[in-house]
Formats: structure tokens, C-alpha cells, sequence
């Protein structure tokens, strides 16, 4: 027979021995006490449980019929203060720095559209002749063997509904796009498999062997196809010409 006791602590009473008489806490400006725990940082959290054995009537009716009633970190903040939105004056929801309103979006664009700018002043300009690797499309986020296929796709665009909306919608620059193949490194891989031997097991491996490994491993890497891949380095760029779509 299983025996229950149903204690209900005078919180009150108490929590006097925990907690002080005042909270005190300094906010900034888009800072706001917690609606939620008014303040305190914590909230009253049941943890409900049940006993695999337990056959009585309160039993019957629930799967999880007793309490170990606590406090525990309230989930709407943290400390008891919330974040505020400086532009609608909404609560922003817990883990989250900014808003998801329509006047935090347009000032997050524009300061997108600022770093974009900056990143291609930094950038070199060449001409598209000279280009002889992949074309990257940050507007798209495709890629482009040839300035064809890029012209195609934005001709093809559905998105659009006329020519001229489309040229209004093109993107200032192309990427250029550096290369990178498989390769492997002899030094990395014989550090890995000297881990679990004994201290001086790297140190007998002669540069000589090292370098054995390396010519091999090269042969074996050039053997492979279809491993290269192409990524946007930031460094050089085409502008785009609307003469194209002429």
C-alpha cells in the first residue's frame, strides 16, 4: 500500500529565509521587468510524476497525479527582465537581439546593402573575357560556367513580368570563383595515426617516409574527377551589363 502526503509549504513564510526583502535591478532603455514572473526570475513549475505500482483511486484518473512543486528559471526572460523592441515597443521572445518588424527589417537591409558595398569596393573589377572559372550569384545564390547560362536564367525567371522589371532586378555583380580540389596532407594523417602510440612514435617517421606518403597520396588525388568545387572569394568580380540582354 502506497502512502501519499499532501503538504502545502506556506511560501511565504519561507521563502523570508531566501529571499531578500527588495529585488533590486537597473534596466536600460530597451529593458522591461518580466510580465510573466514580475521580476523575480523564477516560477512555480509542478513536475508531475507517477508510481508504476500505485493503484489508488487518484491513480486511476491520472497518469501523473502527484506534485513535487518547485521553483525553477522563469522561460519567458532572463533574471526577470525582457528585451523591448526600440522600434515597435514589443517583447522580443527570449534568445532572440532583434525584431522581426517591418522597421527592424528595413534598417537591417540597409546596413546589409552598406557591407555589400563596402565588400565590393574592396573587391577589383575585371572583365568578364577574362574570367576562365565559375560565376557566383549572390542574388541567387547559383552558379555560372558561362555568362549565357547566367543571362538565361534571368530571362527564364517567371518571377518577372515584363523585361524591363527584370533588368531593374539584376544584380550589380558576379563572383569570381576560386577552385579548390580533393586533397590530402601526409603530415595530418600520420600525426592521427601516431595518437594513440607511444609519446615518440611521431618523432621516428623520417621526413623522407613523410614525403613517400605525400607523393602518393598527390597521384591518388589527381586520379579523382568530379571533386572540384567552386566558391565566391570576394576578391574579384564582373559587373553586370544590361547590354547583355539585348
Amino acid at each position: 500500500m502506497i502512502h501519499i502526503r499532501h503538504i502545502s509549504l506556506n511560501v511565504s513564510e519561507e521563502i523570508k529565509y531566501i529571499l531578500p526583502d527588495t529585488l533590486e535591478k537597473d534596466l536600460q532603455d530597451n529593458e522591461e521587468i518580466c510580465s510573466v514572473c514580475h521580476g523575480l526570475g523564477v516560477k512555480k513549475w509542478d513536475n508531475p510524476y507517477g508510481i508504476k505500482s500505485d493503484t489508488s483511486e487518484v491513480a486511476k484518473k491520472s497518469m501523473f497525479p502527484y506534485k513535487h512543486q518547485s521553483l525553477l528559471p522563469c522561460s519567458n526572460c532572463y533574471n526577470g527582465v525582457v528585451n523591448i523592441c526600440k522600434y515597435c515597443g514589443k517583447q522580443l521572445p527570449k534568445g532572440k537581439l532583434k525584431c522581426d518588424c517591418k522597421r527592424q527589417k528595413s534598417i537591417d537591409e540597409e546596413e546589409k546593402r552598406i557591407k555589400y558595398q563596402e565588400t565590393i569596393v574592396k573587391a577589383k573589377e575585371v572583365d568578364i573575357k577574362s574570367v576562365s572559372t565559375y560565376l557566383y550569384d549572390e542574388q541567387t545564390d547559383h552558379y555560372f560556367a558561362e555568362i549565357e547560362d547566367f543571362i538565361e536564367e534571368y530571362k527564364d525567371n517567371t518571377y518577372f513580368e515584363n523585361d524591363e522589371e527584370m533588368l531593374n532586378n539584376l544584380p550589380e555583380v558576379l563572383w569570381v570563383c576560386s577552385e579548390v580540389d580533393i586533397s590530402m596532407d601526409a603530415g595530418s594523417i600520420i600525426e592521427n595515426a601516431c595518437d594513440d602510440l607511444h609519446e615518440d612514435a611521431l618523432d621516428a617517421i623520417s621526413y623522407e617516409d613523410e614525403r613517400e606518403l605525400q607523393d602518393l597520396l598527390d597521384k591518388w588525388c589527381e586520379k579523382q574527377s568530379g571533386t572540384k568545387t567552386y566558391y565566391p572569394c570576394y576578391k574579384e568580380y564582373v559587373r553586370v551589363q544590361k547590354e547583355w540582354f539585348d
